[in-house]
């Protein structure tokens, strides 16, 4: 197990802005989720955080699978000393990292690790007032329990989903951080504890399309949308994949789709456009185009704009050609 202190191997690893708002609070786990990631032509990948704090990160996941393999499941663990003191490293270099941030992005790991300590302790851990019972009968120590409880969410999360979402977190950052193949081991890990994760099979089609693995990608779009039929990022993602592989029909079905259930979804009505220009048959696509630049202009979508540009351009120019012949 890597061991450590609390350092900044993690310093700057989800303060991105853009990445805050990928993971819900604590509070909003239980409620909704928000679409999680959104499928770009060419993903961008964070330069901002060192190649240790990804390393740091594949650690983590490693060896938390590997418990999870120990023991065969993450709920009240009579840990190993070696697995009981890597824990507390771990949580160590989280809340320095993480601190009280319920949105960073590693919010839910750390949640976790609480909690697989915390199990362990209240299970196996003797009691102070347990070890000096006379102390305590004699009132020369004081039961805080009277006084203090931990802070609890309205809707408690049980161990395995727990689990997943923290799973789910590595797996996102990992991506970002160009790791597909540890992404998708992570990704892999949060289905299994939780298969109902409709999120995390449009997350895991992301990374099995940068795999090449385009088949299997529209299987987990196509599972995401039926857990989730209203899941328009889903069917933005599956229209991407099928516009990749020549099946423009299908992918025009999917991006109408996808903006009738999220109308101001500026990346849907552009790929919609470029898939028009190449089926005449369906209608203008100048139309799209327009709209889709209107609403990057006034959602701040400043790569999404420029794309819009040059494909408008490029279908004026094509357009006066064919005038002019």
């Amino acid at each position: 197990q890597p061991a450590f202190k609390a350092s900044s191997i993690l310093k700057g690893l989800g303060s991105d802005p853009v990445l805050t708002d990928v993971i819900p609070s604590s509070s909003q786990l239980f409620e909704s989720f928000e679409p999680l990631q959104i499928r770009v032509p060419t993903p961008t990948v964070s330069k901002t955080c060192p190649e240790s704090a990804y390393q740091w990160l594949v650690e983590v996941l490693d060896g938390l699978i590997d418990l999870g393999n120990r023991h065969g499941h993450y709920g009240v663990i009579n840990l190993m000393e070696n697995e009981y003191q890597w824990l507390d490293e771990v949580l160590e270099e989280l809340i320095y990292s993480v601190g009280d941030n319920e949105n960073h992005i590693l919010a839910p790991l750390m949640e976790f690790v609480i909690r697989l300590i915390s199990n362990y302790e209240d299970a196996y851990v003797p009691k102070l007032t347990e070890q000096f019972a006379k102390l305590a009968e004699d009132g020369t120590i004081e039961d805080e329990s009277d006084n203090w409880s931990p802070a609890t969410n309205s809707i408690e999360l049980n161990d395995d989903e727990l689990a997943a979402h923290a799973f789910f977190s590595i797996g996102y950052l990992l991506y970002q951080g160009n790791q597909s193949e540890k992404a998708l081991s992570a990704y892999n890990k949060a289905i299994a504890l939780k298969p109902d994760y409709a999120e995390v099979y449009n997350n895991r089609g992301i990374s099995r399309s940068m795999l090449r693995q385009h088949d299997k990608a529209l299987t987990d779009y196509t599972e995401a949308i039926r857990l989730k039929p209203d899941y328009a990022m889903a069917y933005y993602n599956r229209a991407f994949e099928k516009m990749r592989q020549g099946d423009l029909d299908s992918a025009n079905l999917d991006y109408t789709e996808a903006i009738c259930l999220k109308s101001d979804y500026a990346e849907a009505y552009a790929y919609r456009g470029v898939v028009k220009v190449h089926l005449a048959h369906i209608g203008d696509p100048k139309s799209d185009f327009q709209t889709a630049l209107e609403l990057a202009e006034k959602q701040g979508q400043g790569d999404l704009k420029t794309f819009i540009e040059k494909q408008l351009h490029e279908l004026n120019n094509s357009t006066t050609q064919d005038c002019e012949n």
